[in-house]
């Protein structure tokens, strides 16, 4: 790179990097992105600027690689990747530039999010991806660590009835493609104003009510999660329930999100120990605002 710019960070492979001028000419300037994952840069050249990933396990790389094509020509739109190489232990993808954030206003059931992903959970004969959504016992206890909440047994208790209705209602069989990640942080707009899901790392098999939990912002509440099932069906969301009871699916698929995420390593350091504080603080509460069901 000429004088005066910044130094590329030195976990970029030169490849890599070359690669990447190739598409948006040479460097300029390099910016490292938010979010848990810390894995992600925008190179920005003369051209344009791009967005490039490490993918340790590959199922990314296989996404872009395998579904990706067949998922946009069924309305769901992701990131052009130009590159997904293997070098050394690792796949990098260059990725599309895809800038402008789903407006906060559009987090909570938008109709054109949800529409995306009604399309997603009903494609077939799709890659399926590596990731499969589990909750066990254990997961349970490792959430529960370093929680602050008194009545510690209670807090098992209920959790531990959530987790068997979820195994009742088939949340974790492998029902049809799901995002994985699909948070309101995980959106962009193209210029045209269609919706855009980035991270596709968590790409595998499950419930549809997993992804729409994710989708709802902080830990949600009864009516917001009504609201989400509501607005999926109308877009056409494959699913056997009614608006009740994929509510309640949504409620419980929440709860293993809460639960995932605190056993998790991305809680432990930074802005995610911060954010599993700030759960641990109201999950006890929050829980008990949900209703007894399958118990």
């Amino acid at each position: 790179m000429a004088a005066g710019r910044e130094p590329r960070p030195p976990s970029l492979p030169s490849s890599v990097v070359a690669r990447a001028e190739g598409i948006v000419g040479p460097i300029e300037r390099v910016e490292r992105l938010g979010g848990l994952s810390g894995g992600v840069v925008r190179l920005i050249g003369a051209a344009g600027s791009i967005l490039v990933k490490a993918d340790p396990d590959g199922n990314e790389a296989g996404f872009y690689r395998h579904a990706a094509g067949a998922l946009s020509r069924a309305g769901v739109t992701t990131p052009h990747c130009h590159v997904a190489a293997r070098h050394g232990q690792a796949w990098w993808l260059l990725l599309e530039d895809v800038p402008t954030p789903l407006p906060q206003g559009r987090w909570l059931a938008d109709p054109a999010v949800l529409t995306v992903l009604a399309r997603l959970h009903s494609s077939t004969n799709v890659w399926s991806g590596s990731f499969r959504p589990v909750w066990s016992s254990a997961m349970t206890d490792a959430a529960l660590v370093g929680t602050s909440e008194p009545s510690l047994g209670q807090l098992r208790e209920a959790l531990g009835h959530l987790r068997r209705e979820a195994e009742q209602m088939g949340l974790f069989e492998p029902r049809s493609p799901i995002s994985g990640d699909p948070n309101p942080l995980n959106w962009g707009l193209h210029s045209d104003g269609r919706p855009v899901l980035y991270d596709w790392a968590r790409y595998g098999l499950g419930h549809p009510a997993l992804d729409l939990a994710i989708t709802v912002p902080g830990l949600g509440q009864a009516e917001e999660f009504k609201t989400v099932a509501r607005g999926y069906l109308a877009a056409g969301g494959p699913t056997d329930l009614g608006v009740d009871r994929l509510a309640r699916a949504i409620t419980i698929a929440k709860a293993w999100v809460l639960v995932e995420f605190l056993a998790g390593p991305a809680r432990r350091a930074g802005e995610g120990a911060r954010i599993g504080d700030r759960i641990r603080e109201r999950i006890g509460p929050w829980l008990r605002t949900i209703p007894a069901g399958g118990r």
